[in-house]
């Protein structure tokens, strides 16, 4: 759900501020999938931020390092990456098709080298913080080492090749990889038997078949409307967690649309609104 108006005037407000700084505490220390997200016996809540920190006020500009480093002294316990393919097959942050959006130049992801896409500035709305450049997969997760788990959404086809970077950068135990079917699961375990993933689904019948093809799952991906108490029962007794979206709707709503998915029985919440999540949930 967008709330455009919303987004602008907090926007604004922010850019018109004397300064745009967000809340900070004390960082997490869930930066081993073991610690917590693949620990059955963990309870806590986590949250992911979303593209590095919120996109209701600009912090810093998304999927940079600017933002993950606001996201983590913010204490997200993961942080969202978008990894995309260039033209001459580098892995690179970013979530658009098109770099038109958020930096100062234009055209498709594919459609360009590294060379052209790091000749780019992203776009900083946040007087105090200075325009970016987009990253690398490996730039990503080598500044993100030892902080938090980093939650990979995959927006290329070459699987394989963002498995082998996280290897080469010593992260397995860190990185989680979303998921939409069995065959993008296997390919990432062709590469890494060990790799974590998270697999979005939408009932028993579809967990069951991640399980049984791709056991263990360390979380499944699910819509509001979908964890019902017997689905969200069987997950948990598998001994995997409930991930889901805040995004739009629950963002919105805040502390109450918070509650409405803990209530659920969801494990991991990824939000725009970390500055408000994270102080709710370590006060519960």
């Amino acid at each position: 759900m967008k709330n455009g108006f919303l987004k602008s005037f907090l926007l604004l407000l922010c850019f018109f501020a004397f300064a745009c700084v967000p809340p900070v505490y004390t960082p997490t220390e869930n930066f081993n999938i073991g610690t917590c997200l693949g620990n059955p016996d963990c309870t806590q809540t986590l949250t992911v931020a979303h593209r590095g920190n919120t996109s209701f006020i600009p912090y810093a500009p998304e999927n940079t390092l600017a933002a993950y480093e606001f996201a983590w002294k913010m204490g997200a316990d993961s942080i969202e990456v978008d990894v995309q393919s260039t033209k001459d097959g580098e892995l690179v942050i970013m979530h658009d098709d098109t770099v038109d959006r958020t930096t100062n130049g234009s055209g498709r992801v594919e459609d360009m080298t590294l060379a052209e896409i790091k000749e780019l500035k992203v776009i900083s709305y946040n007087k105090d913080v200075p325009n970016q450049h987009i990253q690398t997969f490996r730039e990503a997760l080598s500044f993100l080492k030892g902080k938090t788990m980093i939650y990979v959404d995959i927006k290329t086809t070459d699987i394989a090749r963002l498995v082998e970077e996280i290897q080469q950068e010593d992260m397995i135990d860190s990185c989680y990889l979303l998921i939409y079917s069995v065959a993008e699961g296997c390919a990432a375990r062709s590469q890494n038997a060990f790799v974590s993933l998270l697999a979005a689904v939408h009932t028993k019948d579809e967990a069951q078949e991640f399980i049984d093809a791709l056991s263990p799952i360390v979380m499944f991906e699910m819509l509001y409307e979908d964890i019902k108490p017997d689905v969200a029962d069987f997950i948990h007794s598998k001994g995997i967690k409930i991930h889901m979206d805040a995004l739009g709707e629950f963002d919105i709503m805040g502390k109450f649309g918070f509650k409405l998915m803990l209530n659920r029985g969801v494990d991991s919440i990824q939000s725009d609104r970390i500055d408000i999540l994270i102080p709710y949930l370590r006060g519960l």
